[in-house]
C-alpha cells in the first residue's frame, strides 16, 4: 500500500507518484493507495495523494476528505450528506462545524490531473490487451534538473520530485523471500470491509488516530472501509482463510466509534498485509534516478510473471538503491538503558525491536531474590545471560546459569528466572514464531518425571458414598492412575477419610454416636464403595488415631503460628442465639457474600467462594433454626492477601483451570480476607497456643496430603519424609469445584509459609457437580442413588462407562436410573458384545479360534486400519495430563466400537466372503486387532472387561500402554468365550436388595 506517510517520513515532497505493478482488481491496495495518513501529523498539500486508480474501479478523480482527530471527535453523518466542492482550492481550510482536532480537506488538482494523463489512457490499453489487468512496470528513471523523470513500459512519461518504491507484502513472498533480510521487514495484517450503503455518503473519511478510512464507491453501490489491524508479523500465506470474527469486531467497533450514527450492513470482506520497517512505518525507499520503481498491491496469483520479472530487476539493482535508514541493511547497535525499563512478567524488560523473520529482542534485568513470572507460550525463546548468576526452573527441572550461558526454550514449556544471587541478572530475551515447530509442541503428550501422587479428595466418613461422589474425584484418579502406570511411570493413587471434620461430630450427634464411631463405620463403608468400584487405591489413610500424623500436624500449626502470615486476633464470629454454641461449616447456612445464592459455614458450594460465617446474610443456626448473633472470638488467622503474590505464581506455574483463576480473581476484589485456621471446638486436632480450639479440618488436611505420601513410603520402603517435601514430586490433585478454594489458594499459601524452600509442581483436575434427576444428591431429603445400589462384579463396567459417558466436567450433568439402564442394554449389550460375539463365532468357526492371516487389502481395509490408530493416540490423549478427559474417552470408546460395527456390517456379504476370502480374511484380522486395541485403551476406563477381554487374545496385555498399532500375528489364539459367558449373566444395574447404610459422606453435599 502506497502511504502518504511514508513519504512525509522521508521528506516532504511537492507530488508522489505511485506506480502499480497489479494494475487493475488484483488487490483492495488500488483504493487505499495513498489514503493512509501519519498519526497526529497534519495534512498538507505535499502529502495528500488521491486514490491510484479511479477510472477501472468508477472512483472520482478528486475527494473530500474528513478526518477525525481523535474518539471525542465523532463524525456527524448531516455534516457530509451534501458533497464539498471537490474543485476546491483551498486545501486545509477548518470546517467551523468541527472541533479544532477534526480537520476535512478537498483532495484534487495538480497531483490528481497528473495521474490521470498517466492511468486514464494506459489503463484501457491495459485491460484490453490483459482483462485481468496487465500491470504497469516502471522501466527507467532519469533526472531532469530538479525533478525525477518516470518511464513506463507503455511509454508513458511522467515529472515529479520524487518516485517512491513501496514493496508491499510481497517482499516475503518466493520469489523475493532472500530479499527479507536486506529489508528486515515486519509485515502488519490490515482489513478491508465492504459495506452497504444505509445513507448518503459523498466524501472520503479519515480516522487518524487509528489508521483506518472510509471511502465511498459510487459506482460499485457500496463503501470501502480499510482498518490497519493490531496485528504484527503476520505472514501473508496465513491470510488466505479470509475475515475472522475478531476482525470484523474490530472494524465495526472504530466504525461505531466515529460515525456512531451511521448503519452498516456487511456485504464481504478480505484481509491483505503491508511491509512495515523494524520501527513502524511503512517501508518506503526513495529512489537515486539511476534505479527502478515498482509498485505491488495484495500478492495474488495474477502477477506472478510480473513478480518473477521484479525479482530479477531487483537483485540486479540492489546495490544501486539507496534505502532510506529504516529499511537499508546496517549494523544496529542497542545500549541498555535503566530509565527504558519496565515491569514485565515480574522483572524489569525493555524492548529492542524485531529483526530478520519476527525475531524480537528484549534486555531484561532481574534483581537479587526476584523471579520472573511462569508462564508459557506458543514461540521459541532463548534467554542469553549477560551477567549476574541465578538459575531457570522449566518443566524439565532447574539448572544454574551465570553470564555467558544460553537457555532454549520449546514451545509451550514453563519456565521461570530466579536470581538467587546478590546482584542484578541481566539477560537479552530472544523469541520468535515457528508455526510448525508449536505445532509439534502442541501435540506431544507431557510426561511428568519423578514419583506422581495423585490424591482424591479424602471423604468425609459421615455416610458411605453416592454416585455423586464416586462420579467425580474418586472415578477420575483411578482412571488417570490407571493410565499413568501403564505408561510406565510410578504413580500412586492416595486418599484416605477425613476424620477430624466437623460433619462427623453432627453426625455422631444425630445418631447418639460419638464421632470416633462414626468415623471409624464409614471410613470401612467408603473403602468397600471404592472396591466394588474397582478404584485401585494405593493408600487409605485414616487421620484419626495415628499419634504421629497429630504430632506433624501440630508441628506445622506451630510453623504457621511462627509465620508473618498467620496471627492470634479477636474477629468477628457467629453464635446460636438459643444454646450460645460457636457456629461454623455445617453449624450455620445463609446467602453468599460473594453470589448471594444459598452458601454453606466456609465455603459456598454455587461459586466456590469461603466465606467467615459471619458475613452471611440471611443466616440462620442449624442447632436451633434461629437466627444467631454476632459476638467475637480470639483465634489464630492467616492473613490470605499477604499470601497472593505466592499463590498468584502457583497457579501461573500449575496451569490451573480457568475457573479457578476466576476464583482467585473474585477472592482479590474483596481487598484484605484473613482466614480462621482455628476453630472453638471439642473434636479435631488440639491447636497449641489456642486453648479450647481445635486445627481447622480444611487447613489439617493440606498437611495431610505430604503426611500420606510418607505413610505410602513406609509401606513400600522409600525415604519420602513429609517434613521434606521434594521439588521432584508430581502431586496431581481431583475434586469437586466447591473444594477449589481449599486445594487450589488455601493450601499453597499453608505450603509457603511452612516450607518457603518448596517449590510445590501440582495440577489440578476438577470437576462440577453429578446431578440426580435434575436435583443435586442429598442425602437428608434421600434424593441419592448409593455406590453399593448399582455396583457388582457384572454392573461395575457398564456403571463406568455411563459415569465416564455422563461425567460432569466444565458443565453440571445429570444421572437417571434409565439412563444407566440403556447404557447397559443399549450401547454395552447392543453394540459392544453384538459385535464382539459376532467376530469370535466367526473366527471359530472358519479359523478355528485364530486369527487369520491379512489377504487382499481394499482401501476401505486400509482407511479402517489408520482410523484404529488415531483412535489409540485419541485415548491417549484423554487420558493424558494435558487433555485429561473421561467423557471424552467414554465417548472415543463408544464411537470406535460404532465404527467397527459399520466397517464389519460393510464386508458382510455371503457371496463375496466365499467368492473374495482373501479380503475375508484382512476384515476379521483387522478386526481382532481392533479388539484388541479396545481392550488395552480401555483398561484405565473399565479394568474388568479390558481384561476379561485381553485374555481371550493372545499376547495382549493390559499392563502396558500401546504405543502403536500392530496388526496381531497370524495364528493367535482368539477365544472370547470366557467374556460372553461372564456378561451374559447381566442384568438390571439397580441392586434392590443391598440398601447401604445411608449417610452425607461430603457434608456440602446435601
Amino acid at each position: 500500500m502506497m502511504s502518504a506517510s511514508a513519504a512525509a517520513k522521508a521528506e516532504a515532497f511537492s507530488e508522489i507518484i505511485a506506480t502499480e505493478q497489479a494494475f487493475g482488481s488484483s488487490g483492495a491496495s488500488h483504493y487505499s493507495a495513498g489514503v493512509h495518513f501519519p498519526d497526529g501529523r497534519p495534512l498538507t498539500q505535499k502529502n495528500a495523494v488521491a486514490p491510484v486508480n479511479p477510472w477501472v474501479r468508477g472512483q472520482r478523480l478528486a475527494l473530500a476528505m474528513r478526518v477525525a482527530g481523535g474518539p471525542s471527535q465523532a463524525i456527524d453523518p448531516a455534516q457530509f450528506t451534501e458533497p464539498m466542492d471537490a474543485a476546491a482550492s483551498d486545501i486545509g481550510i477548518l470546517a467551523l462545524s468541527f472541533s479544532e482536532d477534526a480537520r476535512f480537506w478537498s483532495v484534487g488538482g495538480k497531483p490528481c490531473r497528473r495521474r490521470a494523463r498517466l492511468h486514464h489512457p494506459t489503463a484501457r490499453r491495459a485491460c484490453r490487451r490483459d482483462p485481468r489487468g496487465a500491470g504497469l512496470r516502471c522501466v527507467t528513471l532519469r533526472e531532469t534538473g530538479d525533478a525525477a523523470e518516470a518511464e513506463f513500459a507503455m511509454g508513458e512519461v511522467i515529472t515529479a520530485d520524487a518516485v517512491i518504491l513501496a514493496l508491499g507484502a510481497s517482499i516475503v513472498e518466493a520469489p523475493f523471500r532472500e530479499l527479507t533480510g536486506s529489508f528486515s521487514i515486519r509485515i502488519k495484517k490490515v482489513v478491508v470491509l465492504d459495506f452497504d450503503p444505509t445513507s448518503t455518503l459523498y466524501d472520503a473519511l479519515i480516522f487518524t488516530p487509528v489508521n483506518a478510512f472510509l471511502l465511498p464507491q459510487p459506482a460499485a453501490g457500496r463503501w470501502l472501509f480499510s482498518n490497519t489491524s493490531t496485528d504484527w508479523d503476520v505472514r501473508p500465506a496465513t491470510l488466505a482463510c479470509g475475515l475472522s470474527p475478531g476482525d470484523l469486531q474490530a472494524g465495526r467497533a472504530v466504525l461505531e466509534q466515529f460515525c456512531p450514527e451511521l448503519g452498516w450492513d456487511l456485504i464481504l470482506g478480505r484481509v491483505f498485509c503491508d511491509a512495515n520497517s523494524p520501527t513502524g512505518p511503512p517501508v518506503v525507499a526513495r529512489l537515486t534516478p539511476r534505479a527502478g520503481a515498482f509498485r505491488r498491491g495484495l500478492p495474488t496469483g495474477r502477477g506472478t510473471v510480473s513478480l518473477r520479472s521484479l525479482h530479477g530487476r531487483l537483485l540486479h539493482w540492489q546495490p544501486k538503491i539507496s534505502l532510506s535508514p529504516e529499511v537499508r541493511s546496517v549494523m544496529r547497535k542497542f545500549t541498555l538503558s535503566r530509565t527504558a525499563l519496565s515491569p514485565g512478567f515480574g522483572v524489569d524488560t525493555a524492548t529492542l525491536g524485531t529483526g530478520i523473520a519476527g525475531t524480537a529482542f528484549s534486555f531484561g534485568k532481574v534483581g537479587p531474590g526476584i523471579a520472573s513470572e511462569p508462564h508459557r507460550h506458543d514461540e521459541l525463546e532463548a534467554f542469553v545471560i549477560l551477567s549476574g548468576a541465578g538459575k531457570v526452573i522449566s518443566d524439565l527441572g532447574e539448572i544454574s546459569v551465570e553470564g555467558g550461558d544460553v537457555v532454549l526454550f520449546e514451545p509451550f514449556e514453563a519456565h521461570v528466572l530466579h536470581n538467587d544471587g546478590d546482584e542484578d541478572l541481566n539477560f537479552v530475551d530472544v523469541y520468535w514464531c515457528d508455526g510448525n515447530a508449536a505445532l509439534d509442541a502442541a501435540a506431544q503428550i507431557s510426561a511428568p518425571h519423578g514419583p506422581i501422587f495423585v490424591f482424591s479428595t479424602p471423604p468425609t466418613p459421615n455416610g458411605d458414598l453416592h454416585l455423586g461422589h464416586l462420579s467425580g474425584p474418586y472415578f477420575g484418579a483411578d482412571v488417570y492412575t490407571r493410565f499413568l502406570r501403564m505408561k510406565g511411570f510410578e504413580a500412586y493413587h492416595l486418599t484416605g477419610s477425613d476424620d477430624y471434620q466437623r460433619y462427623v461430630a453432627r453426625r455422631a450427634d444425630a445418631d447418639e454416636s460419638t464421632p470416633e464411631k462414626v468415623a471409624h463405620h464409614y471410613a470401612d463403608e467408603i473403602r468397600a464403595t471404592l472396591a466394588l468400584l474397582d478404584s485401585e487405591v494405593h493408600s487409605f489413610l485414616p487421620t484419626m488415631g495415628d499419634d504421629a500424623y497429630a504430632e506433624f500436624q501440630a508441628a506445622c500449626f506451630r510453623s504457621l503460628l511462627s509465620s508473618t502470615a498467620v496471627e492470634l486476633c479477636e474477629s468477628p464470629a457467629l453464635f446460636d442465639a438459643v444454646t450460645g454454641d460457636y457456629l461454623y461449616q455445617p453449624d450455620v447456612s445463609g446467602l453468599c457474600p460473594d453470589c448471594g445464592g444459598s452458601a454453606g459455614g466456609n465455603v459456598c458450594e454455587e461459586c466456590g467462594a469461603p466465606n467467615l460465617c459471619h458475613d452471611l446474610g440471611a443466616a440462620r443456626s442449624r442447632h436451633s433454626a434461629e437466627a444467631p448473633v454476632v459476638g467475637s472470638v480470639r483465634r489464630a488467622e492467616l492473613a490470605l492477601e499477604r499470601c497472593y503474590v505466592n499463590i498468584d505464581r502457583h497457579l501461573r506455574a500449575s496451569g490451573a483451570p480457568v475457573r479457578i483463576m476466576d476464583l482467585f480473581a473474585r477472592l482479590r476484589q474483596r481487598g484484605d480476607f484473613s482466614v480462621p485456621i482455628t476453630h472453638p471446638s471439642d473434636w479435631g486436632l488440639p491447636a497449641e497456643g489456642c486453648p479450647g480450639q481445635v486445627i481447622w479440618s480444611s487447613s489439617e488436611m493440606a498437611f495431610g496430603f505430604l503426611y500420606k505420601v510418607q505413610a505410602l513410603a513406609s509401606s513400600l520402603g522409600r525415604d519420602w519424609k513429609a517434613a521434606l517435601p521434594s521439588n521432584d514430586w508430581q502431586i496431581v490433585h481431583f475434586f469437586g469445584f466447591d473444594n477449589s478454594f481449599n486445594h487450589a489458594l488455601l493450601y499453597p499459601a499453608l505450603y509457603a509459609e511452612v516450607f518457603p524452600h518448596w517449590t510445590p509442581r501440582i495440577r489440578y483436575h476438577v470437576n462440577e457437580f453429578y446431578l440426580l434427576d435434575g436435583k443435586k444428591f442429598s442425602t437428608s431429603r434421600g434424593h441419592a442413588v448409593w455406590g453399593k445400589e448399582v455396583l457388582s462384579p457384572e454392573t461395575v463396567d457398564v456403571v463406568r462407562l455411563h459415569l465416564g459417558l455422563t461425567r460432569p466436567e466444565g458443565e453440571r450433568t445429570d444421572f437417571t436410573l434409565d439412563a444407566l439402564r440403556r447404557t447397559g442394554k443399549e450401547i454395552f449389550q447392543g453394540i459392544w458384545l453384538n459385535w464382539l460375539d459376532a467376530l469370535h463365532r466367526e473366527i471359530k468357526q472358519d479359523f478355528g479360534g485364530h486369527v487369520p492371516d491379512a489377504g487382499d487389502w481394499s482401501p476401505a481395509d486400509r482407511a479402517f486400519f489408520a482410523r484404529v490408530e488415531m483412535y489409540r493416540a485419541a485415548m491417549e490423549r484423554a487420558y493424558s495430563d494435558d487433555g485429561f478427559s473421561v467423557r471424552r474417552a467414554a465417548a472415543q470408546a463408544c464411537d470406535f466400537v460404532r465404527d467397527c460395527v459399520i466397517y464389519r456390517q460393510a464386508q458382510d456379504y455371503a457371496a463375496a466372503r466365499r467368492l473374495y476370502p482373501a479380503r475375508t480374511r484382512t476384515s476379521l484380522a483387522l478386526q481382532a486387532t481392533a479388539a484388541a486395541i479396545l481392550a488395552q485403551t480401555l483398561a484405565p476406563l473399565m479394568p474388568r472387561f479390558a481384561s476379561t477381554l485381553a485374555r481371550g487374545i493372545d499376547g495382549v496385555s493390559t499392563e502396558t500402554w500401546p504405543t502403536s498399532v500392530r496388526r496381531l500375528a497370524p495364528g493367535m489364539t482368539f477365544d472370547l468365550g470366557a467374556l460372553l459367558a461372564f456378561y451374559a449373566r447381566f442384568a438390571n444395574p439397580v441392586r434392590d436388595e443391598e440398601q447401604p447404610d445411608k449417610g452425607n459422606s461430603q457434608g456440602s453435599a446435601d
